[in-house]
């Protein structure tokens, strides 16, 4: 007798084999929505070189602009303008609460 072993290791052998990256980009839209709200704009490139790309091991919020990390963190000349950190701080919650919705589908329409 097996009381169900069978197919409780099928239903763990799916949940094992569930995109692991899938949380990744739901949780970085939401980082990237508050950035992009808290972004200074003088031309707008800034703002619009913010993007989400998805990679073997999950995804990145990536920031084309070269010049990104002197607004960020400011120069001997320029004070900084944060706006990246400032945006994953006011929005970890609410990704990782997005994150954890992608998680309990996957594992809902796995088993």
């Amino acid at each position: 007798m097996d009381f169900g072993q069978a197919r409780l290791n099928a239903q763990l052998k799916r949940i094992g084999n569930i995109d692991k990256n899938a949380p990744t980009v739901p949780a970085l839209e939401v980082i990237l929505e508050e950035a992009k709200a808290r972004t200074p704009v003088l031309t707008g490139f800034l703002r619009d070189s913010e993007h989400i790309v998805r990679t073997a091991n999950g995804s990145e919020l990536l920031v084309d602009a070269d010049y990104a990390m002197f607004v960020e963190f400011g120069t001997s000349t320029q004070n900084p303008q944060p706006y990246l950190r400032p945006a994953i701080d006011v929005a970890s919650a609410r990704a990782l609460s997005e994150a954890a919705k992608v998680v309990q589908q996957e594992i809902k329409e796995a088993v």
